[in-house]
């Protein structure tokens, strides 16, 4: 009798084992079924954040790109406008060293006029040439001895004549006239 009923709970059990087995192969089949969903899923998703990161990667190696090909015709254009400077400022130079070569043939024309205009005697005029002179070339020693001499001599006035005989001193303290300036200055 006990065998009997050690059959029938084994009976039972293999049912109930057979039974158990039979939802943990549906539960391994859900499962398997829902792993397969997850793993759709996370491939769908992991496929679209990829696409959406290499669209990403590519808009942003075409940005740079872009930013490179600028930065390179900046630099071409700086090359080119620093050569284009240089240009000027060269010519600049040559026009400036002409200008400054006409100011002292202009200063040279005037002082030259000033002799003439001494030599006949028109002091007022001469001292106007003289003075154009020293506009342009201030340390000119000629032509401040010349305007010494005309206001001294011809106009009188020796404090200016004393102005420009001490400035000629200044210029030109070894000149051929020095010693005859410092004597009259005396």
């Amino acid at each position: 009798k006990q065998v009997k009923s050690y059959k029938s709970q084994v009976i039972s059990l293999e049912k109930k084992l057979l039974s158990a087995e039979k939802d943990l192969d549906k539960t391994k089949n859900r499962l398997k079924t829902v792993s397969k969903r997850i793993e759709g899923k996370l491939n769908t998703k992991f496929k679209k954040g990829k696409k959406k990161l290499e669209k990403k990667l590519s808009s942003a190696k075409n940005y740079i790109k872009l930013v490179e090909e600028e930065r390179n015709n900046y630099l071409t254009k700086t090359v080119e406008y620093k050569k284009s400077l240089n240009r000027t400022l060269n010519e600049l130079s040559k026009a400036n060293q002409k200008n400054r070569r006409l100011k002292e043939e202009v200063a040279d024309m005037h002082y030259n006029l000033g002799v003439i205009l001494t030599e006949q005697k028109r002091f007022r005029e001469a001292l106007r040439e003289y003075k154009k002179v020293l506009e342009v070339k201030p340390d000119d020693a000629a032509s401040h001895y010349n305007l010494a001499i005309i206001y001294d001599e011809y106009m009188k006035d020796s404090k200016k004549a004393l102005e420009h005989y001490r400035t000629y001193l200044k210029i030109a303290p070894q000149d051929k006239d020095s010693q005859k300036v410092r004597k009259w200055i005396i």
